[in-house]
């Protein structure tokens, strides 16, 4: 199984599974989208290079379809605290479909 060596991972601060339960045409089908936190991306690429990281990378093989695998760096904005409450980031920007503003 795949989650228990990317938690080895130095310096993993976060990390979340998400399983497709219905894909939406005409977008390309996937079966998931794993998502990991680090404190930096310094410290991603450190982890990366650790006989830890590797041993997560190397073992993408084993379930991925690498042809169709894509990376991104990202930076997350919170919406909803855990209480409930709506944040505004300023940006006049709204939550995507399903996440009513």
């Amino acid at each position: 199984m795949h989650a228990p060596l990317v938690r080895l991972m130095p310096g993993l601060t976060g990390y979340v599974l998400a399983r497709t339960v219905e894909t939406v045409p005409p977008l390309a089908p996937m079966d998931g989208v794993a998502a990991l936190w680090f404190a930096s991306r310094e410290a991603a690429d450190r982890a990366a290079s650790t006989p830890e990281g590797r041993r997560a990378g190397e073992d993408n093989e084993n379930f991925l379809d690498r042809s169709r695998l894509v990376l991104t760096w990202v930076e997350d904005d919170t919406w909803v605290e855990d209480d409930g409450d709506r944040l505004d980031d300023g940006t006049g920007a709204v939550p995507g479909p399903g996440h009513d503003a």
